[in-house]
């Protein structure tokens, strides 16, 4: 949305027709036209960075992105090929300058894609990554800089205080059947899930008991509240 936007928002400073006679004047005017097509096309470059990526994935060069699922509301990473990518953008256009040996000045109209690949500052990662970071909440669908692409995007919710005195009671007198002690080792266990999250776990909570007691009802929020 955003790329197409830019396609769509008018050139503000774009001159008028070129004048006639003071070679100043036309050379001025030559100056500004060159400005204003590179600037769009600048624009839209850094639009389309800001969200695309290139990453070889199994030797293979892949083009990566972002995108909030529209079922779930959930930040996604995509994975496509340079191809399909370029079918998805071909109508997508930025301005391209070119100068003859006489000096005229022509505008020509390339595929912002195909720019984009050969862009020196087109986004690169050397690899993928998995690497949770703990207070880190998922943000919007913009990749982030650097070498490395790190797949964890946050929690899918940002915590905020309350109470949650209805789950915490459920957890002590199902879960650990009024036992104190158990109460406090499972709530740890919990927390460790969110504040901890680069920390790789050592156990594993197992509950047993019949069909219908509850045993889900705060496995389901965990995952929920992680899942990304």
């Amino acid at each position: 949305r955003a790329i197409q936007a830019q396609a769509r928002r008018p050139i503000e400073s774009e001159p008028s027709k070129a004048p006639t006679g003071d070679p100043d004047a036309i050379e001025a005017d030559r100056q500004a036209r060159i400005k204003v097509a590179r600037d769009e096309c600048n624009a839209k470059l850094q639009v389309f960075n800001a969200l695309h990526g290139v990453v070889m994935i199994e030797g293979r060069a892949c083009i990566v992105y972002r995108e909030i699922n529209a079922g779930t509301g959930r930040h996604t990473t995509r994975y496509s090929t340079p191809k399909d990518i370029a079918l998805r953008y071909k109508p997508t256009k930025v301005p391209i300058v070119k100068e003859n040996a006489n000096g005229k000045v022509t505008t020509e109209q390339a595929s912002l894609f195909s720019i984009w690949l050969e862009w020196q500052e087109r986004r690169t990662y050397s690899q993928l990554v998995f690497k949770p970071i703990p207070r880190i909440v998922a943000g919007d669908v913009t990749l982030p800089d650097g070498d490395v692409l790190n797949l964890y995007q946050g929690l899918a919710i940002t915590p905020k205080p309350g109470r949650c005195e209805l789950i915490k009671a459920h957890i002590q007198n199902v879960w650990c059947s009024g036992d104190p002690a158990l109460y406090q080792y499972v709530m740890d266990w919990l927390a460790r899930l969110f504040q901890r999250p680069q920390e790789r776990g050592h156990t594993v909570l197992v509950l047993r008991s019949g069909e219908g007691t509850g045993k889900n009802t705060k496995g389901k929020a965990c995952r929920e509240d992680r899942k990304k």
